[in-house]
């Protein structure tokens, strides 16, 4: 036995491979334990615990506890965050997954991906696509389409086509709505008139206006202001029985009067201005009735042709909207 151990000032060793002193136990060089530490294995592969730290290491990579937070090769995992490496970090307020080129990012309020397409509370855009709450939009700041609850925007950097709910404008120039069609802001179509190039304006093959001013119906180059190819005629207005008799000159250019035998007032309202207003009076059984014209018009010889029992036929004109009337009595007891 005393070939086998010896009892020394500063420790005991036994086969040199056993050591344990006040300080420390060592089982060979690749085991080693002291007052504060414990480390198994070798430079190659190893492993270091103590109070406050345990590494685990080889020839390629190592992990490390700590009590704040675990490290294993390039991954952390601490009480607000693990990251798997460089490319994948989880914290308490967001997910990041990928490199400065290919990427997730994810927190709370926002999903993005490459930071190209985004999702949030709000809409999702991918690229120059944009879904939001309110609109579409399609396009960068050139070329671009933009759809809201309202209206559809087509445009570039020139010219813009807008779509409402009530019209549409094409190339900031064209327009189309309810009432009306424009087209280059030349020729425009509307409930009562086309103008073809700000010159012509026509209605089927039935009416044309040129460029001169001339008037055509049923005839396309009118050789004078008005010219019809075709006959024309316009209504008649029938008035009442009634001691006082209204011309409303606004109604008709012809008017059939019957007198009611006894005295007849006829008066002229509503002539035109601006222009010539003739007229013509069918008036049946004037002459049992005593005519008087409120207008007082200028006869031949300024005096008023009488009336006759049946029908007579009268024409009256003013050339200043009724301030002054010219009238005679053309045909007279007509039966």
């Amino acid at each position: 036995m005393a070939n086998n151990y010896f009892k020394a000032r500063n420790g005991l060793i036994v086969d040199a491979g056993f050591v344990a002193n006040g300080i420390q136990v060592s089982l060979g060089s690749n085991v080693i334990l002291s007052t504060s530490s414990v480390k198994i294995g070798n430079s190659t592969v190893n492993s270091t615990s103590n109070s406050t730290f345990f590494n685990v290491a080889n020839s390629t990579s190592q992990a490390n506890l700590t009590p704040l937070q675990l490290v294993i090769g390039s991954s952390i995992v601490n009480s607000t965050a693990l990251a798997a490496g460089a490319n994948v970090i989880l914290s308490t307020t967001s997910l990041s997954v990928g490199n400065a080129t290919v990427n997730v990012f994810a927190n709370s309020s926002l999903l993005s991906f490459n930071q190209i397409a985004n999702l949030s509370a709000i809409g999702l855009t991918v690229g120059n696509v944009a879904v939001l709450t309110g609109y579409v939009s399609l396009g960068n700041s050139t070329i671009n389409n933009v759809i809201n609850s309202t209206s559809v925007v087509l445009g570039n950097s020139t010219v813009v086509s807008t779509l409402l709910s009530t019209s549409l404008t094409v190339a900031n120039v064209s327009s189309l709505n309810t009432t009306a069609l424009n087209v280059g802001g030349a020729s425009t179509l509307n409930t009562i008139a086309l103008s073809v190039g700000g010159n012509t304006t026509t209605h089927g093959t039935a009416f044309y206006i040129l460029a001169s001013g001339n008037t055509g119906f049923s005839n396309s180059t009118p050789a004078t202001k008005v010219q019809i190819d075709g006959n024309f005629g316009y209504s008649q207005t029938t008035i009442s029985t009634s001691n006082n008799i209204n011309v409303n000159c606004a109604l008709s250019n012809f008017f059939n009067i019957t007198c009611n035998g006894s005295a007849a007032n006829i008066y002229f309202t509503n002539a035109p201005s601006g222009t010539v207003y003739g007229m013509v009076l069918r008036i049946a059984n004037g002459g049992t009735n005593t005519i008087s014209w409120a207008n007082t018009p200028k006869w031949p010889r300024a005096t008023a042709p009488a009336a006759s029992t049946n029908t007579d036929v009268w024409i009256f004109f003013t050339t200043d909207a009724g301030s002054t009337w010219r009238g005679n009595q053309v045909q007279k007891d007509s039966r």
